[in-house]
């Protein structure tokens, strides 16, 4: 089954969402860390921050990701062409 421009665009969305989560965790355990923190929290918070580091890298380097995009890079320039060939066989307003 192909993958339809939609979904594409509806897949990559949710892994850039994902993406963004992720980001917002780490920056509240960065706060936590600069703020609020117990002081007997520090390696607790080391490790949290560690995994979801890992785990960000990981989203963020998914091959699908650049596969999304290419595919909708792609049909974003077939479409322009399409409208290039539409708009010069109307020939001049």
């Amino acid at each position: 089954m192909a993958l339809t421009t939609e979904l594409a665009y509806k897949q990559l969305l949710a892994k850039c969402k994902d993406i963004i989560v992720l980001s917002t965790a780490e920056g509240i355990i960065h706060w936590d860390m600069e703020t609020y923190m117990p002081p007997k929290a520090v390696e607790q918070r080391s490790e949290q921050l560690a995994l979801l580091s890992r785990i960000h890298h990981q989203l963020s380097t998914d091959k699908q990701i650049g596969e999304l995009t290419i595919k909708l890079a792609l049909a974003k320039a077939n479409a322009n062409k399409g409208r290039r060939r539409l708009i010069t066989a109307q020939g001049p307003e």
